[in-house]
């Protein structure tokens, strides 16, 4: 039997959001580098602040490095 268009694209979607951090996740210690904090330590709350001068993907790294920080 074949599937509905609507069925199809509600699997598409949930296969999509299923593994969102495998997928969000694309340079594994970039941000520890560009914090400059040694990969084998862990990254100060501090340090993951968004201040006025950091550039974009400077804080989505943050905001993604504190929205897996709240997962555990």
């Amino acid at each position: 039997m074949a599937r509905t268009h609507k069925a199809a694209k509600a699997k598409a979607v949930k296969d999509a959001t299923h593994n969102w951090i495998a997928g969000a996740i694309h340079h594994p210690g970039a941000l520890h580098q560009m914090l400059h904090v040694p990969a084998d330590k862990k990254i100060p709350a501090s340090k993951l602040a968004v201040h006025k001068g950091d550039s974009a993907l400077l804080k989505r790294r943050k905001n993604l490095a504190r929205t897996l920080g709240r997962f555990h």
